[in-house]
């Protein structure tokens, strides 16, 4: 399969060990840093370009088809008939093919071709290197950045860039490979950087340079008179792992972690310029080996074809073989008297028999389709500009784009949503709107003043904790004017961080700046700030659920402040806080969908942390296990905290979530949400989004090892069939060890069958309370075999709401695998960020929202769009109607071929299997490309079932297109074996025996009609009863389909004087005349029709009848609703 070769892993034995970089001096070993998406190459483009094209099973049939036309003997048409439509097909993918290659090579040509800054090579640098092919002027690129010395600088290609490069990057420019920051303009050694395009967060983040480097680095020339060098590991895909150390001019190895690394694909915000090291490029980058070639999709509606067309071919062959033995058969008992035949007629059977095969794969050629293909290209091309110009899906001028128009129909029968949260669910716009802190409430959604007049007051402590969210966080102040000087403007990783800075700088304590070891505070009207000197942070993680600052504050004390979750931030408070009006506080606030953080703090005795530093600066400097080190150390002097109050944060839902939410549940399409946000602050976003509600029971999987995952399976499994299955005692699972799960989990496989059944009875076990579940990325990450995730998907197949937290990139695409794989279902994935891509990518469909975390999902997906409530309209509307239209041009394509192809095999009888076409050779040609082509294609364009505002009034309309109904193995033998094997031998013998059988005649005269007469017959009332039963099936009449219908209808009585006049085909000339001169002919049209379509009335009738048939008993409401109208209007109502 072609993958760009951007995204293919390298065959390189280092990229498995560690390497070692050393500044300014590139190495050969790692490739460059071209992007290379482009499928063809200059010299292989038209060559690999027609092979794709013959790739395609249909195509290469009807290549074969044409060649073996061009045999002398076999084709019993001429060989123009069989290769037109075939040079039609090649040659419309071809062009589309083609086009789309050339916007990928120009797209990749910017990249690569963008100039790059780099320091002068070392004169050291490996001779194995490749110099630079072109170079750029580096006194035009810099000359809105004067401050930048331009001396020792090369600006190069993109793709020229090596591991081991120095480069330079300026203001909100993006880093073109991984770097390791090196030197920043900014003094302290900071610079601020957007991941929005990686991980779909749009707060700046911070980045530091190692204290080895900013203690001797001052300046850019400082960079080439020391020697620096990095030891980092193998390339690894998680967006927040570095594992490496750091040395200048030999000094002891110092660690590096992320707040040193620059990712690819991030743009650097707020800082001048900075230096960075190469340490990983191409496709070694993070960003690179978190995604995959984009995925050739395929709907189920397009599989289920390609298993149609198969089978057509397989009984075109069983056919071709039997007629074939037939024709030698006859042959051998009849040729030799066939004095008409000449040579032929001396011919044995079994050289008539393989002859026949050729020719019997001509002439039942068209069982094929072959203008279904090129119809479907151009019907979802149609389908795709009406989704993009539905003006109700605009989000300002963010239209939805169409980019897999292939896909358009799989929009119809969604069975399950994975959904990112922040951006996509939510506005990712924080406001700090409520706190809680000794018992009082300060709502400021109800009074916006209460806080800012409490703190004022000091009343209730309200000071304590406006100074802890003034301090404790990551988040950098920039003034940026006068504007700035009072609220200004904050930057940080976390955007509730940034809220809760904000929401103390409105109620009057401003953090007006910060350095790397200092922060000024200024507290309501004093006009001079505070010196708060921080000594230590105790970073946040997902396993300790809480971060700390240390400070030494203008008193002289030193004094901790510390933030996080509720359910740990308990635990390290002193024993007589009041645990329960915390527990109600933040309920109370969680309920409303609010983020909830609890503050305290304590003042540290000198000599505590005089014996507690040390410790701490040893873990930091660890280099094996350092999270978990500094983890173990904070915790010996994170205890007895004084209770400052608790925040909530709101991250407000985007216009009409919880409506669309409810729509899409009672459509039978069930919702998880997968994000990387906490536990606690996704159960909160559940809640307000309606995912979840107070009356469900919630299950909270938090599982540090599989055998404690295990056992929460089980406890879970006994609320959902109580007493319905043997479970281990208590004392079994505290002695389950990691050794015995696999002999625990056999003994699970056994009862599978057990656990399967009740699954299938789950409607009459489950307690009428409804479940949800809420599990984190470490427990998924324990879902590593096929009968965990068996058993997880149980629980969740009876579970209203799934919410996956702290999951990775990664984790997301491998969940929605995991439902695709178990479920057997179809699935749409839909996010904003960067982190959103590879979920996007696996799913059957991906939809990315245009938001404020840039383009990279949307660049990804099938479809984007501005807002997740227009999903609604998408699927319900766009996407059934998608679904209705090609799933009627497929079966009525597969239809009128088979009929057509039915009536030359019903002849064969009546001509000693000889191959001869019943049917005008041009005539053959014509009924795909001419006769019959309109009618399906202005049914896959404007078919419509229902009204709009039906639609998305009744949810439940589009649960009825559930596991393909309008197009499966019953449609298939319902529209060939029922209706057009029985239209073909109605239509056949009906003709032939009435009007074209020698033993009666149709004329006055006494004539007979003859061959090519009745051939003519036929064919006449095949187009009309193809036409009729495209008519049939439509449930909109317009002026636009009918006149498509008259128009086809005409098309043969135009073709006939053509073919006679033009190409000179003589076995018609004067048998149109003749033939219209026939009464018979005429009173046979009514009879045939009458015949003919009896069944497909009946069906209809039935189908009318049927109670649980919801869209039918719509059409009849909508029907009343029309004749109403129209009743009203007459009578001038």
């Amino acid at each position: 399969m072609w993958l760009p070769s951007f995204l293919r892993p390298r065959d390189n034995s280092l990229n498995h060990e560690p390497r070692s970089v050393r500044a300014g001096n590139p190495s050969p070993d790692f490739g460059d840093n071209a992007v290379n998406s482009a499928k063809y190459t200059w010299y292989n483009m038209l060559p690999k370009a027609v092979y794709d094209q013959f790739r395609r099973l249909s195509n290469f049939y009807f290549l074969i088809v044409a060649i073996i036309s061009f045999i002398p003997g076999i084709s019993p048409t001429s060989p123009v008939t069989t290769t037109l439509p075939l040079l039609v097909v090649v040659g419309f993918g071809l062009a589309r093919d083609l086009y789309e290659d050339l916007k990928r090579k120009k797209a990749d040509n910017a990249i690569n071709s963008s100039p790059v800054i780099i320091q002068h090579r070392s004169s050291q640098t490996n001779p194995n290197v490749t110099p630079p092919a072109h170079t750029f002027d580096v006194t035009q690129l810099l000359h809105s950045h004067p401050s930048i010395p331009k001396q020792n600088l090369l600006a190069i290609k993109s793709r020229d860039v090596r591991v081991g490069d120095v480069v330079l990057v300026t203001e909100d420019s993006p880093f073109p490979a991984d770097l390791i920051l090196l030197n920043s303009s900014d003094p302290a050694g900071v610079c601020y950087v957007s991941t929005a395009n990686l991980d779909g967060e749009s707060n700046l983040k911070r980045r530091l340079v190692s204290s080895t480097l900013h203690s001797v680095i001052k300046s850019p020339e400082d960079l080439r008179s020391r020697s620096v060098s990095v030891t980092a590991a193998p390339p690894t895909p998680e967006l927040y792992t570095l594992d490496g150390s750091i040395t200048c001019d030999g000094s002891d190895e110092l660690p590096l972690d992320t707040s040193n690394l620059l990712l690819r694909g991030s743009i650097l915000r707020n800082t001048d310029y900075i230096y960075g090291l190469v340490t990983y490029n191409g496709a070694d980058t993070k960003v690179a080996l978190n995604m995959r070639a984009p995925p050739s999709k395929l709907g189920g509606i397009e599989k289920m074809m390609n298993r149609v067309v198969v089978g057509l071919f397989s009984i075109l062959m069983l056919i071709t073989v039997i007629a074939s033995i037939i024709a030698g058969v006859w042959q051998r008992r009849h040729g030799a008297g066939q004095w008409y035949m000449g040579e032929n007629r001396l011919l044995t059977g079994s050289t008539v028999s393989l002859r026949s095969i050729g020719t019997y794969v001509i002439l039942f050629h068209t069982f094929v389709p072959v203008s279904l293909f090129v119809t479907l290209e151009f019907v979802r091309l149609i389908q795709g500009l009406f989704i993009a110009s539905d003006v109700k899906m605009r989000t300002g001028q963010v239209a939805v784009d169409s980019k897999a128009n292939n896909l358009n129909e799989t929009l119809g029968y969604v069975q399950h949503i994975f959904s990112d949260k922040t951006g996509t669910l939510t506005e990712n716009v924080m406001r700090f709107v409520a706190c809680h802190t000794n018992q009082v409430s300060y709502d400021l959604r109800k009074n916006a003043s209460s806080l800012t007049n409490g703190a004022r007051r000091n009343a209730n402590g309200v000071q304590q904790l406006l100074l802890a969210m003034a301090l404790a966080h990551d988040v950098v102040p920039r003034e940026d004017g006068p504007s700035a000087q009072l609220h200004g403007k904050y930057y940080g990783e976390s955007p509730d961080e940034v809220a809760l800075v904000q929401g103390a700088a409105n109620a009057g304590t401003v953090l007006q700046s910060r350095t790397l070891n200092d922060f000024f505070v200024q507290q309501f009207d004093s006009t001079e700030s505070q010196k708060y000197e921080f000594l230590a942070e105790l970073e946040f993680s997902s396993d300790r659920k809480r971060m700390s600052a240390i400070f030494r504050c203008p008193d002289g004390n030193i004094r901790m402040f510390s933030k996080g979750a509720d359910s740990v931030m308990i635990r390290l408070l002193k024993p007589e806080s009041d645990v329960d009006d915390i527990l109600a506080a933040t309920e109370r606030l969680s309920m409303d969908g609010l983020r909830t953080l609890v503050y305290g703090g304590r003042i540290i005795p000198q000599e505590e942390y005089d014996e507690w530093a040390p410790k701490f600066a040893e873990a930091g400097n660890a280099m094996q296990n350092r999270a978990s080190k500094k983890a173990e150390v904070a915790s010996l002097i994170e205890r007895r905290l004084d209770l400052y109050g608790i925040t909530a944060v709101e991250d407000k839902l985007q216009e009409n979530v919880p409506g669309t939410i409810q729509f899409l549940r009672e459509a039978g399409i069930r919702i998880w949400v997968l994000t990387g946000d906490k536990s606690e602050t996704a159960e909160n976003i559940g809640y307000s989004s309606h995912l979840l509600s107070s009356d469900m029971r919630v299950f909270h999987i938090h599982a540090s090892s599989q055998s404690e995952l295990i056992s929460v399976f089980e406890d879970i499994f006994d609320v959902i069939y109580p007493n319905s299955i043997p479970k281990p005692t208590h004392r079994h699972r505290k002695s389950l060890s990691r050794e015995s799960v696999e002999t625990f989990t056999e003994r699970q496989s056994r009862m599978s069958h057990i656990r399967d059944s009740l699954t299938l009875r789950a409607h009459e076990l489950l307690p009428e309370r409804p479940l949800a579940i809420v599990i984190d990325g470490q427990s998924l990450s324990l879902i590593d075999n096929d009968e965990m995730e068996r058993r997880f998907l149980q629980i969740a197949s009876v579970c209203k709401s799934v919410i996956c937290a702290r999951v990775t990139p990664l984790q997301k695409a491998q969940t929605v695998r995991l439902v695709q794989r178990h479920e057997n279902c179809t699935t749409l994935a839909i996010g904003d960020g960067g982190n959103d891509v590879s979920m996007i990518q696996e799913a059957h469909i991906g939809v990315g929202i245009k938001g404020k975390e840039g383009m990279q999902a949307a660049r990804a997906a099938d479809f984007s769009m501005g807002e997740f409530q227009h999903l609604r309209r998408l699927l319900a509307v766009h996407g059934r109607f998608c679904y209705i239209r090609t799933a009627g041009v497929i079966n009525l394509s597969f239809y009128k071929n088979i009929f057509f192809s039915t009536t030359q095999f019903l002849f064969q009888y009546f001509c000693f299997a000889s191959g001869t076409t019943l049917h005008n050779q041009w005539i053959v040609t014509m009924w795909n490309s001419l006769l019959t082509l309109a009618p399906p294609f202005l049914f896959g364009v404007f078919e419509r079932d229902l009204e709009e505002s039906t639609v998305l009034r009744f949810p439940s309309v589009y649960s009825s297109n559930g596991n393909n109904r309008l197009f499966n193995f019953k449609t298939v033998v319902e529209y060939t074996a029922a209706y057009s094997v029985w239209h073909a031998l109605v239509l056949f013998f009906m003709t032939y025996f009435f009007f074209g059988s020698a033993t009666r005649t149709a004329f006055s005269n006494g004539h007979d009609t003859g061959f090519f007469l009745t051939g003519l017959a036929v064919s006449s009332m095949a187009v009309a009863i193809a036409l009729f039963k495209f008519l049939l099936s439509s449930h909109l009449w317009t002026g636009i389909v009918l006149a498509g219908i008259v128009l086809s209808f005409s098309g043969l009585w135009v073709l006939i004087p053509v073919i006679v006049s033009l190409l000179h085909e003589r076995e018609l000339e004067g048998v149109l005349p003749k033939l219209m001169s026939s009464g018979l002919y005429h009173l046979l049209w009514p009879i045939v029709f009458a015949a003919a379509f009896l069944p497909d009335f009946m069906a209809i009738f039935v189908r009318m009848q049927q109670k649980d048939n919801v869209v039918g008993q719509l059409q009849q409401y909508e029907a009343k609703q029309s004749r109403l109208r129209l009743t009203r209007r007459l009578s001038g109502e």
